[in-house]
């Protein structure tokens, strides 16, 4: 898959400002599927800027999830889940 000449990588980077590796690299494979989808064999700067819209809801919509799964625990009770799920706890 090849890049249309004049694509300004350093938007999408801007966009991307504190995203993982992982994150980055889902825009470029999404952006290279929006491509494939039109069976073109080059990707846009549209492509980009879909696949960045798309990754970015993705990563926003599992941040309120996690929000409204989140229950604090008291010290006690964090305490019985760090022997749980700490492994070589007694070892």
């Amino acid at each position: 898959m090849n890049l249309t000449r004049g694509i300004n990588l350093n938007k999408i980077a801007e966009k991307m400002n504190g995203c993982s590796g992982a994150e980055l690299k889902g825009v470029c494979t999404e952006a290279g599927m929006y491509a494939l989808r039109e069976r073109r064999v080059h990707v846009t700067q549209e492509d980009f800027e879909l696949a960045t819209a798309k990754i970015l809801n993705k990563h926003d919509d599992k941040e309120v999830s996690l929000g409204k799964l989140w229950k604090p625990y008291s010290q006690s009770e964090a305490g019985v889940l760090y022997f749980h799920i700490r492994p070589g706890f007694l070892n």
